[in-house]
């Protein structure tokens, strides 16, 4: 499991979940960022929805996937500040 966070790698199935267990085959590398990272217990879970259209090339989609990683990563710690 990943509830102490973690790599994920493409291609590869991980079990995750936080109301049961899930499976997540992520298509690009990734990481899970366990739930003590994210502040208190009291605030409310964050779901982030991306759709992409474009080149399908793995390395259009590793460049992709590290922009939103970077983007996605800066959104919460800036509201992370703000709480």
């Amino acid at each position: 499991g990943f509830a102490a966070g973690g790599p994920l790698a493409p291609g590869r199935p991980a079990l995750v979940g936080e109301q049961g267990p899930e499976i997540v085959v992520p298509r690009f590398a990734g990481e899970v960022v366990p739930r003590r990272m994210l502040g208190s217990a009291d605030q409310r879970p964050v779901s982030i929805t991306i759709n992409i259209a474009g080149d399908s090339a793995p390395a259009a989609g590793r460049e992709s996937a590290t922009q939103i990683a970077l983007a996605v990563r800066r959104a919460l710690q800036r509201a992370e500040r703000l709480a």
